[in-house]
């Protein structure tokens, strides 16, 4: 009783059906110092994301992504979609505290289907909807993708 197992894992913690509890309690055999398995080949992975980020710089992917979604919203907004904060006339309007990400609605369109069309061409989004049921599709590019794969995207929403 009297040590304290190092690591927690689903399988030195009393966790019915793997769901946390309000407090850690340990098994009470020895089980308690097998934590199971670590997940090595996403600590890896993190890592060497990690290294990639830093390579690249966090200031240079910042602007990257300013850089992308601006793409994106000019080139939606001239097909007639709308984002959730929609005050874009100037995209440099959105700046202050912005991300890469684009989420966005169409008065006359079908999101649902444009959302199955987009999956069907291979294109990753989210579909969402908010409080008054409107749908959006919501983008997240990241600094490796490519102003190619933006007007890919467009050319899909404008054949459907």
């Amino acid at each position: 009783e009297m040590l304290q197992p190092s690591l927690h894992g689903a399988w030195n913690v009393v966790s019915p059906g793997f769901v946390a509890q309000e407090t850690i309690r340990y098994e009470s055999t020895a089980r308690r110092y097998e934590p199971g398995a670590l997940n090595l080949p996403g600590i890896v992975g993190m890592v060497a994301s990690m290294e990639l980020l830093m390579e690249c710089g966090i200031e240079a992917i910042g602007e990257r992504l300013l850089k992308l979604r601006d793409a994106m919203l000019v080139q939606l907004h001239a097909l007639g979609f709308r984002g959730i904060v929609d005050t874009v006339d100037n995209v440099d309007a959105l700046r202050g505290g912005s991300s890469g990400i684009v989420t966005v609605t169409h008065p006359a369109k079908d999101m649902k289907a444009l959302f199955k069309q987009l999956d069907a061409n291979g294109v990753t989004a989210s579909l969402r909807q908010d409080r008054k049921g409107t749908m959006y599709i919501r983008f997240s590019p990241h600094f490796y993708n490519t102003e190619e794969e933006i007007e890919r995207i467009c050319e899909i929403l404008r054949a459907n």
